[in-house]
């Protein structure tokens, strides 16, 4: 396999066509193709393989999600009595809903970008780890991808404060207090 690099997209058709001229009927022929295509190619071969691996990657951020809900459902349990004492005070169930939305909101968004700086980070280090796959590690962590992982880290984030707190902020303060005690 040679890589060759064109200075003009144009020229492409052009030298490939050279060079597979060059060697015809020779014991070593030739097929050239562009990066695309062979890049393309080579991804399709491995399709089941990356199906897989986000398959694995999904099921891991559904468990990531269950274990940060849980321990944002432990967290609250353990303020249960908190809770009742800031509803005794006069404080409304949309204001004690949006501090435990904004607590969590603001840890999911320190978590994404903590994991955004690692990945981006591992995946530069990986560039000249593989001189065997070519130009396929030539890219870096697609800023879709950031802004997706992103997402899915806030809207866990803001569902682990929502789900826990909501049945705590309804309740009245004597039965939160009765049973906390």
């Amino acid at each position: 396999m040679l890589w060759v690099r064109c200075s003009s997209i144009a020229d492409v058709p052009r030298i490939a066509a050279v060079i597979d001229e060059m060697f015809r009927n020779s014991s070593a022929e030739t097929r050239s193709e562009t990066e695309k295509i062979y890049l393309s190619n080579m991804v399709a071969h491995f399709r089941p393989l990356a199906n897989f691996v986000q398959a694995i990657g999904i099921s891991a951020m559904a468990a990531v999600a269950l274990a940060v809900l849980n321990a944002a459902a432990m967290s609250l349990r353990e303020r249960l009595g908190d809770i009742a004492i800031m509803k005794s005070l006069g404080f409304s169930a949309a204001q004690v809903m949006f501090g435990f939305v904004l607590e969590s909101s603001v840890t999911a968004i320190g978590g994404a970008m903590l994991g955004t700086i690692i990945a981006t980070a591992l995946l530069e280090r990986a560039r000249g780890f593989f001189p065997s796959l070519g130009p396929l590690l030539s890219f870096g962590l697609p800023t879709p991808v950031m802004m997706g992982g992103f997402a899915v880290a806030v809207m866990v984030g803001v569902l682990a404060g929502v789900a826990p707190a909501l049945p705590a902020v309804r309740a009245r303060p004597q039965m939160i207090l009765r049973k906390a005690v």
